[in-house]
């Protein structure tokens, strides 16, 4: 088992990631305290960092693709939305 951000298990790291990723409407975001030039939810460590301590721990680029594929899942969401919107009802 590999570690994380600052000793937390890569599952903690994980659930960590997801905060950032999943977000509310309304929020509060701040810059990442590792000072990496991105943004975090409540002023954590941002996604991009996450990510990179998670591939780092496993050898690959599993986490970047994740982020990848999470973002175009959000976009298909939106459109969506924005669709139902549009239909009115």
């Amino acid at each position: 088992m590999g570690a994380g951000v600052a000793g937390m298990s890569l599952r903690e790291t994980f659930d960590s990631l997801m905060y950032q990723l999943n977000r509310p409407p309304v929020t509060t975001v701040g810059e990442c305290e590792r000072k990496c030039g991105g943004f975090a939810r409540g002023s954590k460590v941002c996604a991009s960092c996450l990510a990179g301590d998670i591939d780092k721990a496993l050898g690959g680029t599993q986490a970047w693709q994740f982020i990848f594929e999470h973002h175009l899942v959000k976009r298909k969401q939106w459109a969506l939305e924005d669709a139902i919107e549009a239909h009115g009802k």
